[in-house]
């Protein structure tokens, strides 16, 4: 068995190799590269899928894919790949999605992943608030004023990565307030 790790960096991955990489983990996570890897459609294996490998010899990873992650519509684990075969990638394709914060890791972060997904993205300041046609403007809770209202006045609903998420979870465009947790407001009750 011979391979490649890239511990460090999702950047480190060339594109071409996307096909044949996996991404070893103990059960579905949402951390920054296992979002990644959702977004490329880089698949999530159980890690004792190279335990087995190891010991017996290469093993089948279909047997050891772990699910996409937790739906919040239905309450349970989405499969990796539907029975029907592969996962669908292109449900953002030539999709426009706004991006804004006052963080620049996370819009550097959140373009990275839309746009593996497909998505066409735009990010949005105080200074630019050119934004066209989007489905959503993805943010957070500090949202300049200015952009909110703007957004607001060209009916562009603001939401949460959260929403992103679940959209690389179900593999489709999910209306962006079809959820509570989708408001770039939304915080947990306590």
């Amino acid at each position: 068995m011979c391979g490649k790790v890239y511990e460090s960096h999702f950047d480190d991955v060339p594109k071409n190799k996307y096909s044949v990489c996996k991404l070893i983990a103990p059960r579905p996570c949402l951390t920054a590269k296992y979002i990644q890897c959702l977004a490329a459609d880089i698949r999530a294996v159980l890690h004792t899928w190279v335990i087995a490998s190891c010991t017996d010899g290469l093993k089948d990873f279909d047997s050891y894919t772990l699910p996409a992650g937790w739906s919040l519509f239905t309450n349970k684990f989405v499969n990796w790949a539907p029975t029907s075969g592969k996962r669908s990638t292109s449900f953002f394709k030539d999709k426009l999605i706004l991006l804004c914060s006052d963080q620049e890791s996370f819009v550097k972060f959140w373009d990275r992943v839309c746009t593996l997904a497909g998505a066409n993205t735009r990010i949005i300041t105080e200074e630019d608030m050119n934004m066209g046609s989007p489905i959503a403007l993805v943010t957070d809770c500090d949202c300049p004023h200015v952009v909110q209202n703007k957004a607001n006045q060209d009916n562009i609903p603001l939401v949460s990565t959260t929403w992103v998420v679940q959209c690389l979870i179900e593999t489709r465009v999910i209306p962006p307030t079809s959820h509570d947790k989708f408001s770039f407001m939304y915080t947990e009750p306590e």
